[in-house]
């Protein structure tokens, strides 16, 4: 059971991404502070998948090749990716 779950992580993992625009990007320039629009939270679900190369059975260890994915989630984002 611990080994399947290892292998197949079925856990929804997601991250969210926040962009900042600069609106006013001479502002340095004269010294002003910069002004910023927040743009996001754009979500991203991540799967893992584990691919097992080597099993030795005497140690119990296990060797693998991981994966990773990810896919824009637009119905949880506020915005487009």
């Amino acid at each position: 059971d611990s080994y399947r779950k290892l292998v197949n992580v079925t856990i929804p993992i997601f991250f969210n991404v926040r962009v900042f625009n600069i609106t006013n990007p001479d502002a340095l320039e004269i010294g002003e502070k910069f002004k910023l629009e927040e743009l996001g939270p754009y979500v991203y679900e991540e799967k893992r998948v584990k691919n097992v190369t080597h099993e030795n059975l005497e140690d119990g260890t296990i060797t693998y090749l991981e994966t990773k994915t990810y896919l824009f989630r637009p119905d949880l984002s506020n915005g487009t990716s």
